[in-house]
């Protein structure tokens, strides 16, 4: 009986804007915890890592991190100290940089965005030296922003706003959404002096203008974006656009407002990449330049999947985002409650999904000089680090972090083989390896269903054994139908590479099909 390919390669990743049986070559129905060409077509990735100690065995009210920023700190000799700041749900401000060790900086404030650092340079002898500067804008609109230089968190000086969100362009520090005084000026955005937002601090002539130095919108500020030549604003339904060097009042500034008819879910997912801004909306995912918008959800195929996820998105949701080796990764969570997470390629914007990724918060960093992400766990008061799940086939990684086995899915596109009409389909050949890195017994289950719109698949016995290098297992089906699709399935810890399915099958003869 003639052998037929039904595919090698899931390059495109998921789609789900097509029917089932006419996918684009190279995609699949759903791919989770599974990552595109590493050292095979698919393979299972690693499992993400703890950075940093219980931070509630630091501080015992701490259950979970909300945020936090990577800051490099000038030094006055001339070098640089790099902190990774977390902030936890109550406001209280860690250095976790050392994994071993986290420390409590002190009290700050909560927040609803992720800090900001406004970069500093260290001056020589016998001036003031400027470090640079986290920024920590206050949720509530209460207090003014926390900064911390390193060494102290205390107050921002120079009388700024009571802002809600915060920003660095160009060399300014932009505050939004606030109060001077009592008044709120909630679609207001305020600029520090060029430099050292700290004016009180390092000796500068002139605080905050809150009086002159601002641009108002025609929605509330809900985030910030910035790139080298453009400051995006995002409002509920809008994306503004401020373009120049100098703020009010001796302004060179140029306002389109709006710019994109484009809205923002969650300020944590605005990702800062690359001279592009990413960010969730209820639209879809976008990124922009400040010009030109992309959709990465209409381009990836997998909008549809998007719209259904986030129809009936609350005020509990959030969207957290952040990029690593040019991957975009997304977390959904309902609360406590994990609702998705998506992990795109920003250069061929091929989609999979992963599980277990508790993130309402990502950073990027460095660990060892190598670029790192680091997210705040919802289900502990943990920093975590993601670059591990790139490192596949590591014994180190076969778990995440919480001790979780990383498992693998991958559901097919529904194969039609051919013409219309019914075919007997003996068996599928399945081209994989799976490896037990201790004693943990991974298998895999194949299952199929044989019409499009199922979703109750139907197992295959046995399930593919152990096997560290590449095999072709032949597993029997002996159904007659229009067409199949596959369910590949791992359980327990252990690597898995796909490499290829192929089917034994033919088109019944006319007479048979009226049997």
């Amino acid at each position: 009986m003639p052998l037929t390919a039904l595919q090698n390669s899931w390059i495109n990743g998921v789609k789900k804007d097509h029917p089932r049986n006419q996918m684009p070559p190279g995609s699949c129905w759903d791919a989770v915890d599974l990552i595109l060409n590493y050292g095979a077509p698919l393979r299972v990735r690693g499992g993400w890592a703890h950075h940093s100690q219980d931070i509630a065995s630091v501080t015992a009210t701490a259950s979970q991190i909300r945020g936090g920023v990577f800051a490099v700190f000038s030094t006055s000799a001339g070098g640089s100290s790099q902190k990774c700041v977390a902030v936890d749900e109550d406001g209280l401000v860690f250095d976790a940089t050392t994994a071993s060790s986290t420390v409590l900086i002190g009290t700050g404030v909560t927040i609803s965005q992720n800090p900001v650092f406004h970069g500093g340079t260290a001056a020589s002898a016998g001036t003031i030296v400027y470090t640079g500067l986290v920024i920590i804008p206050d949720a509530t609109g209460a207090a003014v922003p926390k900064k911390y230089d390193g060494t102290t968190l205390s107050n921002l000086g120079g009388n700024p706003p009571k802002a809600r969100r915060a920003s660095v362009y160009k060399d300014f520090t932009v505050l939004g959404n606030g109060k001077v005084g009592t008044t709120e000026f909630p679609n207001r955005a305020w600029f520090s002096p060029e430099g050292d937002p700290d004016v009180a601090v390092s000796g500068a002539v002139t605080a905050w203008d809150t009086t002159d130095s601002w641009i108002d919108f025609s929605q509330p500020i809900k985030g910030f974006g910035a790139t080298k030549n453009a400051l995006l604003v995002f409002g509920d339904s809008t994306v503004s656009r401020i373009r120049g060097s100098t703020p009010p009042p001796d302004e060179d500034m140029v306002v389109d407002d709006p710019l994109f008819q484009i809205g923002l879910l969650d300020p944590f997912s605005i990702v800062e990449h690359k001279e592009s801004i990413f960010w969730c909306a209820p639209e879809g995912v976008f990124r922009s330049d400040g010009v030109v918008l992309d959709d990465l959800t209409k381009k990836g195929g997998i909008l549809r999947h998007w719209l259904d996820l986030v129809k009936d998105a609350t005020s509990t949701w959030t969207f957290a985002a952040g990029v690593i080796r040019d991957h975009m990764v997304i977390t959904v969570m309902d609360g406590a409650t994990f609702k998705d997470c998506l992990l795109v390629d920003l250069q061929s914007y091929a989609w999979t999904r992963h599980l277990n990724v508790d993130a309402q918060s990502f950073w990027t960093g460095l660990l060892n000089q190598a670029d790192e992400l680091y997210w705040g766990r919802r289900g502990a008061a943990r920093v975590a680090r993601l670059s591990s799940i790139f490192n596949v086939g590591n014994l180190t990684y076969k778990l995440d972090g919480d001790g979780d086995a990383v498992a693998g899915v991958l559901e097919t596109p529904y194969y039609t083989l051919g013409k219309p009409g019914l075919k007997r389909i003996r068996r599928v050949y399945v081209g994989y390896e799976t490896t037990d890195y201790a004693t943990d017994n991974p298998a895999v289950t194949i299952s199929y269903v044989l019409t499009p719109e199922e979703t109750s698949y139907t197992a295959i016995s046995p399930t593919l054994a152990e096997q560290t290098t590449y095999k072709r297992k032949r597993l029997p089906v002996l159904k007659r139908a229009p067409g199949i699709a596959f369910k590949l399935a791992k359980a327990n810890a252990g690597d898995f590479l796909i490499h290829d399915l192929t089917l034994e099958q033919h088109p019944l003869r006319p007479a048979r099909l009226e049997q």
